[in-house]
């Protein structure tokens, strides 16, 4: 198993719990007064987003960072989280640029 360098590590994790976190907070949303279609959707898209990194992490060596990088940036467009907290693809890029900021060269 190869792991990621500190910062991809980082950055791989961040985007994980920030779409858990998404996924709990409208599940107590939907948990007083259901779910819409659309509030589904956005909770598989979420999962969508996340389930592969796990695996890319115990694999990084054959990993391709960008299809990681464009999977958060589709669903950032399809719901116009691109500028928005909690937007995916800006979130790994910034836990990624802090993370390298503190690998000591």
């Amino acid at each position: 198993m190869t792991l990621p360098a500190e910062p991809n590590l980082v950055g791989c994790m961040t985007v994980v719990e920030t779409i858990l976190l998404a996924v709990r907070m409208m599940g107590w949303r939907g948990e007083k007064r259901g779910l819409s279609a659309e509030e589904a959707h956005q909770v598989a898209q979420l999962a969508n987003a996340v389930h592969n990194i796990p695996g890319l992490i115990q694999r990084w060596h054959r990993c391709d960072e960008s299809w990681i990088r464009s999977v958060l940036a589709d669903f950032d467009e399809e719901w116009r989280y691109t500028d928005k907290p909690g937007s995916l693809l800006p979130t790994y890029l910034k836990a990624l640029s802090s993370a390298e900021a503190r690998v000591p060269e």
